[in-house]
């Protein structure tokens, strides 16, 4: 299977047959291809339904959510709940929030911060997701690593450009969400579509 960038960028990746979502999962629960890497066990924490609408794609989880397995199970997480404007129970219904950090397993430290997602996570395993996702999805692109992979050559220099092109249509010429929140990422989907979300990790 070919699988095209859900941007629409001229990229193009070859992958395994098409599965269903489930087993993709499972596939995903199993992985151990950064195991020698990792400081600690793998542990690849991804959640997502065939329907889910928003796929909120951070970076790489902390030390909290790698014990609890639970993805953004600490402070950012409340917060962008608060933000996003939605309760716990509506945030981990898979149905409406797909969560797909750009390292499913915890990445250890790297100076004073957590290090960053480990490069093989997703090539291997983004595209396929997001493919067996609904077309209609909203993508909120939260941090560095994730606008970098999905905005491709229209993420500007630092952040700060990056929202002014997606306040002016740079990023993002279409529809945009009315949501208010902090102007910290930028957010994609297949049908053009933003929003901005917080940048935090998770």
């Amino acid at each position: 299977m070919t699988v095209r960038s859900p941007l629409g960028s001229a990229a193009s990746t070859t992958y395994p047959p098409a599965v269903p979502l489930p087993s993709l999962l499972r596939e995903v629960s199993a992985c151990e291809i950064c195991a020698e890497h990792l400081p600690l066990s793998p542990r690849p924490i991804v959640s997502a339904a065939p329907d889910s609408r928003v796929v909120i794609i951070g970076q790489a989880l902390g030390t909290r959510v790698h014990e609890s397995g639970i993805p953004w199970d600490d402070d950012s997480g409340a917060r962008l709940r608060q933000w996003l404007g939605v309760s716990a129970e509506e945030f981990y219904d898979p149905a409406s929030f797909a969560i797909m950090p750009m390292g499913f397993c915890y990445p250890g430290r790297n100076g004073s911060g957590d290090a960053s997602p480990r490069p093989g996570c997703a090539p291997s395993w983004h595209d396929r997701l997001v493919e067996s996702l609904p077309q209609h999805r909203l993508l909120l692109l939260i941090g560095q690593y994730a606008q970098k992979k999905y905005l491709g050559r229209r993420r500007q220099k630092n952040l700060t450009e990056t929202v002014k092109a997606w306040a002016t249509g740079t990023v993002s010429p279409q529809k945009l969400c009315k949501r208010s929140a902090p102007r910290q990422a930028v957010s994609r989907s297949s049908t053009e579509r933003s929003h901005v979300t917080p940048q935090n990790t998770g």
